[in-house]
């Protein structure tokens, strides 16, 4: 499955920044003269649990899948989403993380 934005943009830049990033935690020193850092980040977690709790098993009824074999794929923001997932959930057992950006907001 793959999981977008309803939007006219090709990217939601802002939503990519909220859903994909981890909680709060990163010191972000001088970021508030930083433009680089105007997004609202942190909303991984919320969208982890989502995906994992409602959309997923939503996904998957009525069809037969071993879920020793559920993947997560994310390119740039998305890449980093899988790197936490890989840290912090057990739900996918395999992880492609492309372009993981590393720097938030």
């Amino acid at each position: 499955m793959a999981i977008g934005y309803q939007t006219n943009l090709p990217f939601d830049l802002n939503g990519r920044a909220y859903d994909y990033t981890p909680a709060p935690g990163i010191d972000r020193e001088g970021s508030e003269n930083n433009p680089r850092f105007h997004r609202k980040t942190g909303g991984g977690p919320a969208f982890r649990q989502l995906l994992e709790r409602h959309i997923a098993p939503q996904v998957e009824q009525g069809i037969t899948i071993n879920p020793e074999r559920r993947g997560v794929w994310g390119h740039s923001y998305g890449g980093l989403f899988v790197l936490d997932s890989w840290l912090s959930s057990s739900f996918f057992h395999i992880y492609y993380s492309a372009s993981p950006s590393t720097q938030q907001g």
